[in-house]
């Protein structure tokens, strides 16, 4: 991956061009070598199977994953009770109709904005 194409936060960003460029290019390199070095910890140290990598892209929040493979992923990770399951599940409908229903409002609305659903629920709430 090139320079360019490195994804850092905003502040990092602004901080990054008070730097010439070939301290912008060190300081990329060593946040490679943190993230290689991190992820090399974690492979190594955490019991995270394959099979466990094959179902996590079903938290993808551009493609939401069904609540059979969020079970499917549950079952695969250690020391999770059949209470835990249930729990997850539950969770993962509720995720599911609180974002069918921010996609029913933006689209009703012709706008997506978060604060306009937010004042239109809270509005709902009767203060007695």
């Amino acid at each position: 991956m090139d320079d360019e194409h490195m994804i850092v936060g905003e502040p990092t960003r602004k901080a990054m061009q008070k730097v010439s460029s070939s301290g912008k290019h060190k300081m990329l390199l060593g946040m490679r070598a943190f993230y290689s070095s991190a992820i090399t910890y974690l492979i190594n140290h955490l019991p995270v199977s394959e099979s466990i990598l094959k179902y996590v892209g079903c938290l993808n929040p551009m493609k939401t994953g069904t609540v059979h493979s969020i079970k499917r992923l549950a079952k695969k990770l250690p020391n999770v009770s059949e209470t835990d399951i249930v729990e997850v599940l539950d969770e993962w409908n509720l995720y599911l109709a609180e974002k069918a229903s921010m996609q029913d409002h933006s689209e009703n609305e012709g706008e997506a904005c978060i604060n306009h659903y937010w004042r239109d629920v809270l509005a709902q709430i009767r203060i007695d």
